[in-house]
């Protein structure tokens, strides 16, 4: 994978019911200029081909796929260790190499600090 710039790293947990807010946060990052990523591990990938299966198809040709092999070795000094592992999450990583970490997220939230994590 080539270096990250302007990107949504998704990562969904097993047993994820959140198809909804995936793609609303496909579009939050494509409105952003940014290039969204569903991160699967060997644990989640049945799980993320779930979620991507059940998005619409301009969807799924916005978003990629990249197994956390492909994140890890850039990221892995940067990830906090606190960061759960059981729900919904995601990277913002701006044109600056600014990051951010954003969990408890929704359909329909308030998108004005993803956006701007992805902006700046």
């Amino acid at each position: 994978m080539q270096r990250l710039s302007r990107a949504a790293l998704v990562l969904i947990p097993a047993h994820c019911d959140c198809t909804a807010t995936v793609a609303w946060l496909i579009y939050v990052a494509t409105g952003a200029h940014a290039q969204p990523y569903l991160v699967y591990t060997s644990g989640t990938l049945a799980d993320v081909d779930q979620v991507y299966t059940n998005l619409s198809s301009a969807d799924r040709a916005k978003v990629l796929l990249a197994s956390e092999a492909d994140t890890t070795n850039m990221l892995r000094e940067s990830i906090p260790a606190g960061l759960p592992e059981d729900h919904l999450a995601a990277i913002l990583i701006g044109p600056k190499k600014g990051v951010l970490y954003a969990t408890g997220l929704r359909s329909g939230g308030n998108a004005t600090t993803l956006i701007e994590a992805l902006s700046h």
